[in-house]
């Protein structure tokens, strides 16, 4: 039986996984704008993301890290 694509909800996990994401965005010198708009991706969804407010989908993830120019497991804790 196939794992579901949802998102994963712990708090401590949510907020470290925004950390990683702000660093590595900030790493690649893009505003949370560009960053949202190369991973085709809400602005505010970017935010909730940052903000450890919200977890994007795990099919989600490759486009999220590489408008990041990262690799999805740089982002995970």
């Amino acid at each position: 039986m196939p794992r579901p694509q949802g998102p994963i909800v712990a708090a401590g996990f949510r907020a470290e996984f925004a950390a990683r994401l702000r660093a590595a965005r900030e790493k690649a010198n893009l505003t949370p704008e560009q960053a949202a708009a190369a991973a085709e991706v809400s602005y505010s969804a970017w935010l909730m993301y940052e903000s450890g407010r919200r977890m994007p989908r795990l099919d989600w993830l490759p486009a999220i890290a590489a408008a990041v120019k990262t690799k999805p497991q740089k982002l995970m804790p």
